[in-house]
Formats: structure tokens, C-alpha cells, sequence
């Protein structure tokens, strides 16, 4: 599941392009951009669950295609698709960001890659967010966010 956090900010920023419409108490999301109209509907009524749910629905199409990254779970990642990952590292409570190209999962391991090939498990992964081809050409973005 995304972030609260993440939710917020994906609203936010969907909400200066487009009129949207929530009701969280029924799981619900209308999405008004010009002539085309976006819906969506989530079984858990969080904002996490829609703002998922609204990405999940619309992930190929014209609705994302203006945003420089956008919010995923660990069960949306594509192999091939650069994300900037946000890591939990709990052993000195910081967090470390990359920019890394997703190429698969082995057993319970998510395999990243950049100029090294990276394994982490599922509980390491704080954020993750789907980057567009500009934001391809960068490395490592930042050791503590």
C-alpha cells in the first residue's frame, strides 16, 4: 500500500490539473479532465486504497501522463520501469533514496539495479514511485530524505 503521505501529495498535485471528486466513506473517486471522465472504486475505504486504486486504473493513459512520479506498491512494480525508491534503513533511522530500474523478484527478494545491482526485501522499501523518462536519466537522488 502506498503511503498516506504519498496519497496526499498524488491528490494535491492530480487536484491542480483536474476535478476530483472523493467520497472515502464509500471507497469512491470521480475524476473530471475536460471531456474524459475517470472512476474508481476501492474495497478498503482509506484514501491510500483509491489514490491506489485511481493509479492502478489509469497507469497507461492520458490521466498520469503530465506527473513526474507517481506513487506505487511493491505489487504494481514492472521489471524494466526506473522507480525512485525510498528505503526504510532502520538500523540508524534514516532514509535513503535511489533511482533505480526494477528487473524482477526472486523468492521474497525485489532486485533493483543502477551502476550496482541491489536485493531488498519488501519491509526495506518505505516508498516506492514510477518515474518518467526525464527522471531516467538521474542516479542516486539523495542518501537521507
Amino acid at each position: 500500500m502506498i503511503t498516506k503521505q504519498q496519497a496526499l501529495e498524488f491528490i494535491y498535485e492530480l487536484s491542480k490539473l483536474h476535478v476530483i471528486h472523493l467520497d472515502i466513506p464509500c471507497g469512491y473517486t470521480y475524476i473530471d479532465k475536460e471531456e474524459d471522465e475517470y472512476r474508481a472504486w476501492a474495497d478498503n475505504h482509506t484514501l491510500e486504497a483509491i489514490v491506489t486504486e485511481i493509479i492502478k486504473g489509469n497507469m497507461g493513459n492520458a490521466l498520469l501522463m503530465d506527473f513526474n512520479k507517481i506513487p506505487v506498491d511493491v505489487d504494481m512494480l514492472e521489471v524494466g520501469q526506473t522507480y525512485k525508491v525510498e528505503l526504510d534503513d532502520f538500523y540508524n533511522g534514516c532514509h535513503s533514496v535511489h533511482i533505480v530500474k526494477y528487473i524482477g523478484k526472486k523468492e521474497e527478494y525485489y532486485y533493483f539495479e543502477n551502476q550496482h545491482t541491489w536485493r531488498y526485501e519488501k519491509k526495506d522499501l518505505y516508498q516506492l514511485w514510477k518515474m518518467n523518462k526525464k527522471e531516467n536519466e538521474k542516479g542516486i537522488v539523495d542518501k537521507n530524505a
